[in-house]
């Protein structure tokens, strides 16, 4: 009897409640980690081992590189037009606060 009403005093209803939450968040967690591990586990099984190419089928690919060249190009592009555009950017506020900078000194 006496060691419930000292737990009432010590733990309040906030302090349970938390306790609580991170239970419940423990066991989410652990339950996603177990369907994620039992999903990998299955895939593994179910699908084919990925076996090398022979060298016949390697003479044939030579077209397969095409499309590299191409992310290669847009990315690139991508990246070099950002570039530009952020040195642009940045020469034309150096050029104005250079002006303001000349107009504030040649105002005093």
């Amino acid at each position: 009897m006496l060691y419930n009403v000292l737990l009432s005093h010590i733990l309040v209803k906030e302090d349970i409640c938390e306790v609580i939450s991170l239970k419940y968040r423990r066991e989410k967690w652990l339950k996603a980690f177990l369907i994620a591990t039992v999903g990998i586990s299955l895939h593994m099984l179910l699908y084919d081992i990925v076996q090398a190419e022979t060298p016949e089928t390697l003479t044939n690919k030579k077209s397969d590189i095409i499309p590299f060249y191409w992310v290669v190009g847009i990315v690139g592009g991508c990246i070099a037009l950002t570039l530009f555009y952020v040195g642009w950017r940045k020469y034309k506020g150096e050029e104005k606060e250079e002006k303001k900078d000349q107009e504030d000194s040649g105002g005093n």
